[in-house]
């Protein structure tokens, strides 16, 4: 419009002649052209009309940039995505590309099926061969021993005979059977377990669990004791030796009488390496009249281990130790008629055969 009305403008003074003012007249001043040729005034319009309408234009189209480049500031590109289509997506300076990741992105986590679809717990059998093991099975199936121990409800490694048919899910994991006073939230706090997760892989739909029920628990881990328990090894021998002196009722080496050992003795050179025979806390070092230099551990399960005689104590109260760690040296101290390691179980302060565990 702005440019109509311009060369409208321009027509109607082109109609006019110059004129000269000469003593306060105006006098007409014709100036004619013959033939082609143009007088020097005519031209000078001319040019001046065409600079008008070059800069009319460029007005013009700056004016139009200005009010509709909101509509049109992105430069849009055409991008190819994973699934093998295309889309145009706009790309800014601002934006930097991350337009294109984010499409991106959505249409992969779209082509993805559902969570519920993924975590879907699947079985398969193997048939146990002689010469197999548990641990070569778990690691041929991708799996920890303890999933495999676990979901076959295993009590002992020793009482899986060939011809046994295993079951080996598709996914890390223990079983649990629900108790009295479960909730889904507990059981996931307690084992670490995303309580998503739990419902994803259990395919539950409703927080009512049943006591006796059984859950799949997705890479939840036995306890240590209880893996080691199932692996015979939830004590080890705390020194290397002979049993000199078996628990029970026996003669008392020295008194001669009569006696309940609640222990017992492994003898062995003096200083021979005494190591825990299962992971726990130091709850009390010291010297005894009877048992010499001592060590008392407390484990998990309400289990206690006692090692007396020793030469030489290498930890301090309070220190937590590992199965197999050194604690101690073997000595001849107390009442004892020679160097050798006295070793004692206790479960809820009552002494057990040491042998119950360490003979397996």
């Amino acid at each position: 419009m702005l440019l109509l009305d311009f060369q409208q403008k321009v027509q109607k003074r082109s109609r006019f002649r110059p004129v000269i003012r000469q003593n306060n007249k105006f006098k007409e001043n014709r100036i004619e052209a013959s033939g082609d040729e143009q007088s020097p005034l005519k031209k000078g319009n001319g040019m001046f009309s065409f600079m008008v309408k070059c800069v009319l234009i460029v007005l013009n189209c700056l004016f139009l940039f200005f009010i509709l480049s909101p509509l049109f500031s992105s430069i849009y590109i055409r991008q190819q995505l994973p699934s093998g289509f295309f889309v145009d997506l706009p790309e800014h300076d601002i934006v930097d590309g991350m337009i294109i990741d984010a499409v991106i992105s959505e249409e992969i986590n779209n082509n993805v099926p559902e969570k519920s679809l993924i975590n879907r717990l699947s079985v398969s059998q193997y048939k146990f061969q002689k010469g197999d093991t548990l641990s070569v099975l778990a690691k041929q199936s991708g799996l920890r021993l303890d999933t495999i121990l676990s979901f076959n409800n295993i009590k002992d490694v020793k009482r899986v005979f060939p011809g046994t048919v295993l079951a080996v899910p598709n996914h890390d994991g223990i079983m649990y059977k629900v108790k009295q006073g479960d909730s889904l939230s507990s059981i996931a706090a307690r084992h670490e377990v995303p309580l998503n997760d739990l419902l994803d892989w259990n395919n539950i739909a409703s927080s009512v669990i049943i006591p006796g029920e059984v859950l799949f628990l997705p890479g939840a881990r036995l306890r240590t004791n209880d893996l080691n328990r199932i692996l015979g090894r939830l004590f080890i021998f705390p020194t290397r030796g002979s049993i000199s002196s078996p628990f029970g009722k026996r003669v008392h080496p020295i008194y001669h009488h009569v006696h309940f050992h609640n222990g017992i003795d492994i003898a062995n050179w003096p200083g021979t390496i005494v190591h825990a025979a299962m992971e726990g806390k130091v709850i009390q070092t010291g010297f005894n009249n009877i048992y010499g230099n001592f060590i008392i551990i407390a484990h998990d399960d309400n289990f206690q281990t006692m090692y007396g005689h020793l030469m030489k104590i290498l930890v301090t109260k309070g220190n937590y130790v590992k199965q197999g760690q050194k604690i101690g040296k073997m000595g001849n101290t107390g009442l004892s008629t020679g160097a050798h390691l006295h070793f004692s179980i206790f479960h809820s302060g009552v002494p057990i055969n040491p042998m119950k565990y360490l003979g397996k």
